[in-house]
């Protein structure tokens, strides 16, 4: 990617990869603001729980960065399982993203979709930085309603 041609279609592509991100999650927000994210059923969410943190253990710049904790009990709630793995990835994307960085560039829209959702199931978003007991990090805990 030596030739100023071919930086700039790679530059194209990244533009249109970010874009692409964005409106999923514009789209994602969308959604969310018609009230899907609270279900009449009870769901366990520890397999979504599974799934979502299998899917970045597998790709290796997010292997090893994700620690997910207080699960011993179960996980149940009124929540829509869609609702709440959008919620669970972007909360890592963010995460991962974001974590130690000192400043944000983000558009916020991962965060609005995860708070949205916790807000249309009674539940509440909290968020860390440095995460408790150390000196970086990012901690985010969902306390489902």
């Amino acid at each position: 990617a030596g030739q100023p041609g071919e930086r700039r279609v790679l530059e194209v592509l990244d533009s249109l990869a970010h874009l692409s991100r964005l409106t999923d999650k514009l789209l994602q927000l969308a959604r969310l603001e018609a009230g899907f994210a609270r279900s009449d059923v009870q769901h366990d969410l520890l397999p979504v729980v599974h799934l979502v943190v299998r899917d970045f253990e597998a790709t290796a710049a997010t292997a090893d960065r994700i620690e997910v904790s207080g699960l011993e009990l179960g996980l149940r709630s009124h929540i829509d399982m869609d609702a709440f793995a959008a919620a669970l990835r972007n909360l890592i994307e963010n995460a991962l993203a974001h974590g130690s960085a000192t400043t944000a560039d983000g558009t916020g829209l991962g965060l609005a979709l995860v708070a949205t959702v916790m807000h249309q199931t009674g539940g509440q978003l909290e968020l860390r930085s440095p995460r408790s007991g150390s000196a970086d990090g990012f901690e985010a805990k969902l306390v489902l309603g």
